[in-house]
């Protein structure tokens, strides 16, 4: 069950332990609060299953775990399913193994490109997940078009982009817990510049599109915007008043492509823990 504003604490007694402080979430919900809504559910969890014979959860929890499910969707949860990383470019459509991350295909990337200059032009991204530093196969960003410079029709500009999400693996000398999600998405797009090209602008400019020093902060800006919109009225003002804040920073360049895939997205964070920047790693590169 999911009660808002609670923590794990909020169901017990006494002084927790240092793991617990370590790692549980800030509770909002007085002790009184979270004893009443604990005893409340289990008496109709023990009504439920000795008379009715079945339990159902409560809405409330219901549509907060919907949240979360919608959110592994987007990354593309590697603890879901695996990736498919198959040999050739584009993954298979199995449903055994995930082709690639939602948001990626669905909102970054068009997010990346910005705005075409004709509107006629729709841009259709294909991702799919794969290491980003395997060289056996390699595998790369690619772009085709049918579009005509000023035909006045509609055409597709179609985007293959690669993404390899990234988790944390337990650290056996720490209190604090690894999380689920990835940590990081390490994308390989196409640059604006040859995106907008293969739209029909052959003018395109790399220096006005791709050197910007936001292109990556603005999909970091995006995600969490994506959250705070997800959470209830009741969580976000939790997150504002007693969470640690989510902040990001201008992208931190790379020429090097071998620095770039092992370069970790960078965190930081004040000393009272009140919130923690996101930077991103980026290598633009003219028409690539």
């Amino acid at each position: 069950m999911v009660y808002e504003g609670a923590a794990h604490t909020s169901f017990m007694s006494g002084t927790p332990s240092k793991d617990i402080q370590a790692n549980d979430l800030s509770a909002t919900m007085s002790e009184k609060d979270g004893y009443v809504a604990f005893a409340h559910t289990m008496a109709r969890w023990v009504k439920s299953v000795v008379v009715d014979g079945w339990f159902e959860m409560e809405e409330d929890s219901i549509k907060t775990m919907d949240i979360f499910l919608e959110a592994m969707y987007q990354e593309g949860a590697y603890f879901a399913k695996p990736p498919c990383n198959n040999n050739a470019e584009i993954n298979p459509d199995d449903p055994t193994c995930l082709k690639g991350s939602a948001w990626i295909q669905d909102t970054a990337v068009n997010m990346f490109a910005g705005k075409l200059a004709d509107k006629h032009v729709t841009l259709v991204d294909s991702d799919n997940f794969h290491p980003a530093s395997e060289t056996i196969h390699y595998h790369h960003p690619d772009l085709s078009s049918d579009c005509v410079t000023d035909a006045n029709k509609s055409c597709t500009v179609s985007h293959i982009s690669i993404t390899e999400n990234i988790y944390d693996k337990l650290k056996e000398d720490k209190i604090a817990k690894t999380p689920i999600a990835a940590t990081e998405m390490r994308a390989k797009i196409k640059s604006i510049q040859s995106i907008h090209q293969a739209a029909g602008e052959t003018t395109a400019d790399f220096t006005t599109l791709d050197l910007g020093g936001n292109e990556c902060q603005l999909l970091l800006n995006a995600s969490i915007s994506w959250a705070e919109s997800k959470a209830s009225k009741t969580a976000l003002k939790a997150y504002k008043d007693v969470g640690q804040a989510m902040q990001t920073d201008v992208d931190i360049p790379y020429t090097n492509g071998g620095l770039w895939i092992v370069a970790a997205l960078k965190t930081s964070e004040d000393s009272g823990k009140s919130y923690i920047k996101y930077q991103s790693k980026s290598l633009p590169l003219d028409h690539t």
